[in-house]
C-alpha cells in the first residue's frame, strides 16, 4: 500500500497467488523512486525459497527472481539494499541448528541476476550455529551482518557459549 503524506491511500497491490506462503521480509526504496521488495515463496519449495522483486513508483512489478537453492529447508532474503549497479542481498538458509552454513550475501545486477555469491562464517572450525539476524550497508558499500554463534571460551573447545557475531564484508565480498 502507498500512501500520500496525510495518510491517504493511493493505491494497494497484491502479489502472488492465494495461500502461495509467500512472506516480505525486507522493503527499501531504490533511487528511481520504486522499491525492491524481499522475503520468501513457497511457489516451488513447500519449506521456502528466497525471492526478490523490483517494483516501479506505481507499485507495478518490473522483475522478480526465486533463487531456489537447498530444497526443504526454509530459505529466505532477510535484506536487501540497492548500491551502485544493482542490489546486496543477505540470503539466509535454514537447516541444521548446530551447522555454519546459514549466512548468505547475493550480489546483483540492477535486474536480480546474481553476480557473486558469498557464505561466511565457515573459516573458524570452533564456529557453532552461526546465524545472521541482519544485514547493513556502510557509507563506503561495505556490508555488516549482525548475529551470533556458540564459541567456546579462549584456549578451549568445550563448552561452547552463546556469543555475538559480527561480520565484515568489503563490496567484493571478502
Amino acid at each position: 500500500m502507498k500512501t500520500g503524506i496525510n495518510g491517504e491511500m493511493l493505491w494497494y497491490k497484491a502479489f502472488g497467488e492465494n495461500f502461495d506462503g509467500s512472506g516480505i521480509f525486507d522493503v527499501n526504496q531504490t533511487t528511481d523512486g520504486g522499491f525492491i521488495v524481499a522475503g520468501t515463496t513457497h511457489k516451488y519449495d513447500s519449506w521456502g525459497d528466497p525471492f526478490i522483486m523490483k517494483l516501479n513508483s506505481c507499485g507495478e512489478s518490473e522483475w522478480c527472481r526465486i533463487y531456489t537453492s537447498t530444497p526443504d529447508t526454509f530459505d529466505y532474503t532477510n535484506s536487501i539494499y540497492p548500491i551502485p549497479g544493482g542490489y546486496i542481498a543477505y540470503i539466509y538458509r535454514t537447516g541444521d541448528l548446530y551447522a555454519n552454513d546459514h549466512i548468505h550475501l547475493f550480489r546483483l545486477d540492477p535486474y536480480g541476476d546474481l553476480l557473486w555469491q558469498q557464505q561466511y562464517a565457515l573459516s573458524d572450525t570452533l564456529f557453532s550455529g552461526a546465524a545472521g539476524e541482519h544485514m547493513m550497508v556502510t557509507a563506503d558499500y561495505r556490508y555488516l551482518i549482525n548475529g551470533y554463534c556458540y564459541y567456546p571460551d579462549s584456549g578451549t573447545v568445550e563448552p561452547k557459549y552463546l556469543r555475538p557475531l559480527i561480520i565484515k564484508v568489503d563490496s567484493t565480498g571478502n
